[in-house]
């Protein structure tokens, strides 16, 4: 069951990074669609500096987009922008051990922890970057 934990885990951690990424290209298009600008290879290129979803790498990811600071109010009920952050850390580093082979032992407890801190984080996040997409453009991006 530990090997089970364990791979969810990395699965979590990879799923949260690839949502970050479509996070950051749907907003590239919402931000420069209708200008010269070649999209495509400004997100392949911002994104294939990310690696893992730390909290300074999705900073530069969306950075990219001139969105600086993106995670800098992001909050929730019993959870401020500091304790975010930790956690996220502290979660994306417990992937990166497993993932290099650690032979950590992963309770099912902590895998559903990671598995709501993800669902949370997802959709705050969603919420700021709609919210400071719209106040750019005066245009909602998507719908809640």
């Amino acid at each position: 069951m530990d090997a089970l934990n364990r791979a969810a885990i990395v699965l979590l951690s990879a799923h949260l990074q690839g949502y970050i990424e479509d996070l950051h290209a749907e907003a590239a298009n919402h931000l420069f669609s209708s200008t010269v600008m070649d999209v495509n290879a400004l997100i392949t290129e911002a994104q294939s500096k990310i690696c893992n979803p730390h909290d300074y790498r999705i900073e530069q990811l969306f950075c990219s987009l001139g969105l600086p600071k993106i995670l800098e109010e992001l909050r929730w009920q019993r959870a401020s922008n500091r304790r975010i952050r930790v956690r996220l850390s502290k979660y994306i580093e417990m992937r990166n051990r497993i993932a290099h082979g650690s032979q950590e032992t992963i309770s099912k407890e902590k895998v559903q922890g990671f598995k709501h801190f993800v669902e949370l984080f997802a959709k705050r996040f969603d919420a700021k970057v709609r919210t400071v997409i719209k106040d750019l453009t005066g245009r909602t991006p998507w719908p809640n």
